[in-house]
Formats: C-alpha cells, sequence, structure tokens
C-alpha cells in the first residue's frame, strides 16, 4: 500500500529526513528536503526547486539560528553520494550559522554550487 504521507523517498537512509528538517527555517528545511529526495521522487525539477529556496534564503537577510547539534552526526549515518552529501552538509552549516570561510552566506552558496553539479548529473 502507497504511503502518500510518509513516502518511501523520506525513508530511504538509516535516519528520516524530517530528523533534519524539524529543526530548521521553511526556506533551508525545503531546501533540504529537495535535495534529499531529489533521486527518489522528481530528479531535476526537485533540484531546481532547492535552487530556489536558496536563492531565497540569500535574499532574504534574516538568518535563524538553529540548535541542530545532532545533524551532522546523522547525515554521517547516511549514505549519499558525495554532492549529494555535500549539498546537504552546507544547507546545515547555513542553518546552524557556523562559520565557513567566514559567513553562512557562503556555506548557501556552496550547496547551490553542488545543487547546480547534481543538475548536471539528473
Amino acid at each position: 500500500m502507497k504511503d502518500n504521507i510518509n513516502p518511501q523517498h523520506y525513508k530511504n537512509q538509516p535516519v528520516e529526513c524530517i530528523e533534519f528538517t524539524k529543526h530548521m527555517g521553511f526556506l533551508l528545511g525545503n531546501a533540504f528536503k529537495y535535495v534529499w529526495r531529489y533521486k527518489d521522487k522528481n530528479g531535476k525539477e526537485d533540484l531546481k526547486k532547492a535552487e530556489w529556496y536558496l536563492k531565497k534564503w540569500l535574499e532574504c537577510g534574516k538568518f535563524e539560528v538553529k540548535n541542530i547539534p545532532n545533524a551532522f552526526k546523522n547525515l554521517d549515518k547516511c549514505k549519499f553520494e558525495m554532492f549529494h552529501y555535500q549539498a546537504l552538509r552546507n544547507i546545515l552549516l547555513a542553518e546552524e550559522g557556523k562559520e565557513l570561510y567566514g559567513k553562512r552566506e557562503e556555506c548557501a552558496k556552496n550547496a547551490l554550487q553542488m545543487v547546480r553539479i547534481l543538475m548536471g548529473e539528473v
């Protein structure tokens, strides 16, 4: 029986996607979700959605910091390919507020670059 409420493409890793996004703001949470599921659902369309949300976050100028202490440890349990993993990791870094090259925005830009690389793979 097909589960349209919590479908398999959110549960295809040792840690479910919701365990990350529940700690995130709307824009980066959606970007994370679309990168997470792109291979199992809508491919390039999901990556374009992730790109859109990342751009909106960069334009917003309001950077809400969340406490996501276990997110990085949980992401390491998942088996994503390199660019897929790097996109999700950089979204988490942007959300958490870690300094990467001195700016949170740089993390979102790095995630955007990874999403664009992934679009070329689809």
